[in-house]
């Protein structure tokens, strides 16, 4: 078995036998960053995994929410299809109402409304090695079948940073107002392949959203969130296309 994977089952064990935590933060992903805290680990690139070869996610007893897997920009036809889509389909932010959002959640056997006035739906061509957005009228006329995501994209992000999987899960408690977190269960996973990975957005296992927003940042407050227009299809993973390896509780 991967060396590195031993090396996470003994850290997990010690970060286990500690029982209640302090986390070091009080943010959304504080149950994930607190761990990678625990583990020694300094702020990575997001493109690469997060302990050695194995990317992490954490989620505690209290979450309901799906594993987000990784986040890709459009291949084409142009750099900014995002902000095309938001402009011509997306409907105006409620502060920034100069300003157009979207949102869609993609499928390939269901079409999407958007705006109440198109449709959004996914339509993977395997002979040309690409997933589509085709985007209909009300009347389910096609309007346009061009922006694309490649499978070499697919599998870049696959590859590169989602080889091997840990799901780390916690309970989460408050004491005196501050948040604690006690690790309790490690299951590991290796990606099977790309084809698997298609097959299962196909039918709607693996699920994909669109997002656009305006940012309320400080520091950016009023511009389109440029850094979710190059994260604009957020895949979500329900473990399907993986193969499980072991677990620790």
């Amino acid at each position: 078995m991967n060396n590195n994977i031993e090396k996470l089952k003994e850290k997990f064990k010690i970060i286990k036998e500690k029982g209640w935590i302090k986390s070091i933060s009080n943010s959304t992903g504080s149950v994930g960053t607190t761990f990678e805290h625990l583990l020694g680990n300094k702020e990575n690139c997001s493109t690469l995994p997060d302990y050695y070869d194995i990317e992490l996610k954490c989620s505690t007893n209290t979450s309901s929410s799906p594993i987000t897997l990784f986040s890709t920009t459009f291949d084409g036809p142009t750099p900014y299809e995002l902000l095309r889509l938001a402009n011509t389909y997306g409907y105006p932010d409620k502060i920034f109402n100069s300003q157009n959002i979207i949102y869609a959640s993609l499928s390939c056997n269901k079409c999407y409304i958007v705006n109440n006035q198109y449709y959004f739906k996914l339509e993977i061509d395997k002979f040309n090695q690409k997933l589509y957005l085709v985007i209909m009228n009300i009347n389910y006329k096609i309007l346009e079948k061009k922006c694309y995501i490649t499978f070499d994209t697919l599998k870049k992000h696959l590859y590169t940073k989602f080889k091997y999987l840990a799901i780390i899960n916690a309970f989460k408690k408050y004491i005196n107002g501050e948040k604690y977190f006690k690790y309790y269960n490690l299951l590991l996973y290796q990606l099977k392949d790309l084809n698997t990975f298609i097959n299962l957005i196909e039918k709607n296992i693996i699920k994909v959203n669109m997002i656009l927003r305006i940012n309320k940042s400080k520091l950016h407050y009023g511009k389109p969130s440029y850094k979710n227009l190059v994260r604009n299809l957020l895949v979500i993973i329900l473990l399907a296309y993986y193969k499980f390896l072991t677990s620790f509780i």
